[in-house]
């Protein structure tokens, strides 16, 4: 979901210790059970749905700095929940924002994403979703802010992957579309540990554009719980000049 605040470019994720430490210790998990599917830390969404009859939450905590300003937001909370296979329900939290300037909470998000199926070796699906006027009045899109995404992802051998996004939301009550595009190259360094480098590139309703350039780690430290640490630089425009993160994935349910 696009957010014009100073977390625009923040993938949707917070730091829950307390839950890292409940989910680690009273999930029993198997090295047969699926392995976890995020759509985090990257900004490019994944096209896969979470299991069918599974409950997926992906938090995380973001430090940015811009124009010489430092924020931070969270719990940047995304629960995902799959009724049928090839569906999911998503629900986006409002996150907490803290700025030299100014601090509240964001808005809340809800949202579907439909797996649309392979072409030529492409995994492709779909994420409709709105964002609803709830946050603090200088956080919030001051109107509902519709989002569609088609996504799309490949497996290039056994340890390269690649994937692609395009997105447009119209924010809040201004007139424009607010457009994005991804690009990401996924890379396993072993069973545990994989890696990735991205290029995300947006522009604004009144024409101006900004880029980054992604990059970050991710461990899993079960088959269904999942760290990460990212961090990235803009590339010019109105993009952040920098922005590090960590977070915490895990999924709950049939496996």
């Amino acid at each position: 979901m696009a957010n014009s605040t100073v977390t625009e470019w923040a993938p949707r994720w917070g730091a829950l210790m307390a839950l890292a430490l409940w989910a680690t210790g009273v999930q029993q998990v198997t090295a047969q059970a699926r392995p976890l599917i995020t759509d985090r830390p990257d900004f490019t969404e994944s096209p896969v749905t979470v299991p069918k009859g599974s409950i997926q939450l992906e938090t995380g905590l973001t430090l940015e700095h811009a124009d010489g300003l430092r924020a931070s937001s969270g719990p940047e909370a995304l629960l995902r929940w799959s009724p049928t296979h090839g569906l999911e329900i998503r629900l986006q939290s409002p996150d907490y924002v803290r700025a030299d300037a100014q601090d509240g909470f964001t808005d809340f998000g809800v949202g579907v994403k439909l797996e649309l199926g392979s072409f030529a070796s492409w995994d492709v699906g779909a994420i409709a979703s709105v964002e609803l006027p709830t946050g603090d009045a200088t956080l919030s899109a001051g109107g509902t802010q519709p989002e569609l995404i088609v996504a799309a992802g490949r497996a290039l051998g056994e340890a390269w992957s690649l994937g692609t996004q395009v997105a447009a939301a119209k924010p809040g009550d201004s007139g424009g579309v607010h457009l994005l595009a991804t690009f990401v190259v996924g890379r396993a360094l072993s069973e545990a540990v994989g890696a990735f480098a991205e290029l995300a590139a947006d522009r604004e309703p009144g024409g101006s554009g900004a880029a980054l350039l992604h990059g970050g780690f991710t461990l899993s430290v079960t088959p269904t719980v999942q760290l990460d640490l990212h961090g990235a630089v803009g590339l010019g425009g109105h993009a952040p000049d920098g922005i590090l993160g960590l977070g915490f994935s895990t999924r709950l349910g049939p496996r």
